[in-house]
């Protein structure tokens, strides 16, 4: 599965639960995560999304924890299987 098709995927489902997720640039930024993804009542995720067979960019994996520490969560999605369990996840566990 195109990691086009995981993209469109989240979008439709996080606008499905009355959120927003946006594309980001981080001018003069390496490794930015691909979608910032806000829900209702405040929650919000930076979201990676790589093929089920991709990996972290270098630069990713010195900024995402770097993101985390600060307490913005970031989620690295591989997939289209992955996408679809954080979408439940979200859904389930009402973090939106």
């Amino acid at each position: 599965m195109k990691e086009i098709n995981t993209e469109r995927l989240l979008v439709a489902g996080i606008t499905a639960m009355g959120g927003r997720c946006l594309k980001l640039k981080f001018p003069g930024v390496a490794g930015a995560p691909d979608r910032l993804v806000l829900l209702p009542g405040g929650r919000m995720y930076f979201v990676e999304l790589k093929s089920a067979s991709g990996r972290l960019e270098p630069s990713q994996e010195v900024l995402f924890p770097k993101l985390d520490a600060l307490g913005f969560p970031v989620r690295v999605l591989y997939g289209h299987d992955d996408a679809r369990n954080f979408l439940a996840e979200l859904r389930y566990n009402r973090i939106f």
